[in-house]
């Protein structure tokens, strides 16, 4: 099922079955994948990297995502 919610300003989370894929703005940056998460390497704005991090920071202090490339997070989104 897809759900698309907005959880702040130019904050989003979209929702693939077991899939959460998180936005800022309109691009993709970090993502949950059945229970491991993920973030971009890619360096934005520092308010896109505030994002990031208020959006991990849900899942504990010490929660640690992998770092990986924007192309992992775009491919999450084909079809």
């Amino acid at each position: 099922m897809l759900n698309l919610k907005q959880i702040g300003s130019n904050q989003t989370v979209l929702e693939l079955g077991k899939t959460q894929v998180f936005f800022s703005y309109e691009t993709p940056i970090a993502a949950c994948v059945d229970g491991h998460f993920y973030r971009t390497k890619e360096k934005y704005s520092s308010t896109t990297t505030k994002h990031i991090n208020k959006w991990l920071a849900n899942y504990g202090d010490s929660f640690k995502a992998t770092e990986v490339n924007q192309s992992f997070l775009n491919e999450l989104l084909k079809d």
